[in-house]
């Protein structure tokens, strides 16, 4: 698909289980997937006690801790609210020449346009990350086990939407 503008809704997203992930991204099947990809991730990463549950990623990224710090430049961890979490949420992954602008709202804006009250986080990694070009990419979701722990109880990630929009 390339540059363009992919968003996508979601609900259910409060992870009950600390090594939960759910994720909606863009990856490279066939280069180092390292170095090909554009994640927006829920994860504690297995802390339970992390109140950041989210992240922004331009990877090549190994280890983003915390609320607000990054990994080299390439990460951006922030909180969801659980209440906001269990809703619905629109996430945007805005891909330029270049640069990448990832956002995430309260709703559902897809099919419409979210208004500024309804955003939550919004990152755009340093001119110093290189943002991957266009290649042979296709748009993923996923939702697993890190570190491959059994979980404490079930759970669903729901997708209400995807929408693609080239440049």
């Amino acid at each position: 698909l390339g540059h363009g503008t992919y968003c996508f809704e979601t609900r259910n997203l409060a992870l009950p289980d600390p090594y939960m992930v759910g994720a909606g991204f863009l990856w490279h099947l066939f280069a180092a997937p390292t170095f090909q990809e554009l994640d927006i991730e829920y994860a504690r990463w297995g802390n339970a006690a992390d109140t950041c549950n989210s992240q922004y990623v331009v990877h090549p990224c190994t280890s983003c801790t915390g609320c607000g710090l990054k990994c080299l430049d390439h990460c951006q961890r922030f909180p969801v609210a659980p209440a906001d979490a269990d809703a619905d949420l629109t996430h945007y992954i805005i891909w330029e020449p270049g640069t990448v602008t990832f956002k995430t709202y309260r709703g559902r804006h897809c099919r419409g346009t979210p208004t500024p009250a309804d955003l939550l986080q919004e990152w755009t990694p340093p001119a110093s990350v290189t943002v991957p070009t266009p290649g042979l990419e296709n748009f993923r979701f996923n939702h697993w086990l890190f570190q491959a722990h059994a979980p404490v109880q079930g759970h669903c990630m729901v997708i209400t939407d995807f929408r693609f929009v080239g440049p």
